[in-house]
């Protein structure tokens, strides 16, 4: 039993730190790691280093998660909420593209939610949608969504800084990469 506790008490840790390192580590890394990677590297090797830093850490959390039984009782909660007679489009939608599976959120919508709000909200609607009898779905769903993310946000954003700040060093102080 204190076994047990340790592990709950340990996983628990483990969470918490693991947020923490979002918070202040991905705030931080395009000074400090990628605008160097970007001219190291180019921007095409960056991108799939970026891809694959969003894709373990979200996997990582979302197993984290997944362990919890809160997410549970809140998806119950939230199904209990949804009307028992639905409108004749959002039937038409729920049939057509998810196929009977019992999700609450329809994966485009948890792939929009990657592209705008990002990887550490949209992990929890994942988790929050998916129940753990489609664990696996939810992990290629957020594999997915790291790609999305990457090409919405990442390569636009840290292409166009990478290309000014080249050039920058290139025309102004007339240090050529």
């Amino acid at each position: 039993m204190k076994i047990l506790r340790l592990r709950v008490w340990l996983s628990n840790l483990l969470l918490v730190f693991w947020l923490a390192i979002s918070f202040i580590f991905f705030r931080f890394w395009a000074i400090v790691i990628i605008l160097p990677l970007i001219a190291a590297w180019g921007l095409g090797l960056t991108t799939l280093g970026v891809f694959l830093a969003y894709g373990i850490w979200s996997t990582v959390f979302y197993l984290l998660i997944l362990r919890g039984t809160v997410f549970d009782r809140a998806r119950a909660r939230l199904a209990s909420l949804v009307p028992k007679k639905e409108n004749r489009f959002f039937s038409w939608v729920k049939r057509t593209f998810l196929k009977k599976e019992q999700v609450l959120l329809p994966p485009w919508v948890i792939l929009v939610n990657f592209a705008i709000l990002g990887v550490l909200s949209s992990v929890l609607l994942v988790r929050l949608s998916y129940p753990k009898s489609q664990a696996l779905k939810g992990l290629g769903l957020i594999w997915v969504g790291c790609a999305v993310e990457v090409l919405t946000w990442f390569l636009p954003v840290y292409g166009g800084l990478a290309a000014a700040f080249s050039t920058f060093l290139r025309e102004v102080l007339g240090i050529a990469f």
